[in-house]
């Protein structure tokens, strides 16, 4: 969309910020590949996390410290949050901090004499002097931190809350078994694996596989719509 838009408004042409969003498709399509292929999530993640601090460090230095490509920061650590919890939302909030303080710095020291790479017009679009610049990084690194803190704190009640669920879930006397819309299984307690003859490791497969004959049967009918209380009396009975 953005090299549409900008062919459309002065005529298309090859800018180093824009080979650096198409590396950052390719990269996402690459870690898309490699969980698909079984590769360690967690480790996954934290190479992920890092690259992108790095691709948001080059956007920002190619277009100036003044751009908007800065908020990305704000998404890495807010993602770092969702996905690995605080301490790594903190961890990516002092790489982002560090990496524009960098890129500040740079614009500070070569105004004058020019950066690899970036436009004559942004530097003279950017505003370097050395108190605007303090006070931006600094400004954009307190935001990091109280973003870190804040997601890291909701993302641990939120796990909390799931764990005290799944928990709750487990420990029920009746069977529970949640389907979701494409008919792979996305939950069933131990109760439900005893009563269906579930075998552990089947959340994602489809319930038409791993269930019973009969059972299969009675949950496409409720999955159907207008037949649910008769198909959970008939599995009750069974």
């Amino acid at each position: 969309y953005v090299l549409v838009l900008e062919s459309g408004i002065r005529g298309f042409s090859v800018q180093p910020h824009y080979v650096v969003l198409t590396f950052a498709c390719i990269v996402n399509l690459a870690y898309l590949f490699a969980v698909r292929l079984g590769a360690d999530a967690r480790r996954q993640a934290i190479l992920q996390l890092t690259m992108d601090v790095l691709l948001v460090t080059a956007l920002v230095y190619l277009v100036g410290p003044q751009s908007l490509y800065v908020v990305y920061y704000f998404a890495v650590v807010l993602g770092a949050a969702a996905v690995l919890g605080m301490r790594a939302a903190m961890s990516v909030a002092v790489q982002s901090a560090l990496f524009l303080g960098m890129v500040a710095a740079l614009y500070y020291f070569h105004a004058k004499t020019g950066l690899w790479l970036v436009a004559d017009q942004v530097l003279k679009d950017t505003e370097t002097s050395p108190s605007f610049l303090a006070s931006f990084a600094t400004f954009y690194a307190l935001g990091f931190f109280a973003v870190a803190f804040l997601a890291g704190k909701l993302s641990e009640e939120v796990r909390q809350a799931r764990i005290l669920n799944d928990e709750i879930l487990q420990n029920m006397a009746g069977g529970v078994v949640a389907v979701d819309r494409f008919g792979a299984i996305a939950y069933v307690n131990a109760q439900g694996r005893r009563m269906l003859d579930i075998k552990d490791g089947a959340v994602g497969a489809e319930y038409a596989r791993v269930m019973p004959k009969q059972a299969a049967e009675l949950f496409r009918r409720a999955l159907s719509g207008g037949e649910l209380k008769q198909a959970n009396d008939e599995l009750i009975e069974t």
